[in-house]
């Protein structure tokens, strides 16, 4: 699950009825299938795509610094090896 701050931040870089939760991936599959995505972004422009990737570093970098610090990172439950 992905925490409201990052989705609260995703919305401030694209319009809020671009991003997507629990989106069923089946609907945009060949074969119709898929369980639901935590979260599905639409991007209209580059520009948007930069905002996000430069954001989403970021988090990473802010999660490996929590990390080497013995400290536990905040960015999403029950991540396991993801961002």
């Amino acid at each position: 699950m992905i925490s409201a701050a990052v989705i609260e931040a995703l919305k401030e870089i694209v319009p809020a009825d671009k991003v997507l939760l629990q989106e069923p991936m089946k609907l945009h599959t060949t074969f119709r299938i898929g369980g639901p995505a935590d979260c599905l972004v639409y991007l209209e422009n580059e520009e948007q795509l930069c905002k996000i990737q430069k954001y989403l570093r970021s988090l990473y970098r802010d999660r490996q610094r929590k990390q080497s610090a013995g400290q536990r990172p905040g960015i999403c439950r029950n991540c396991s090896g993801g961002w």
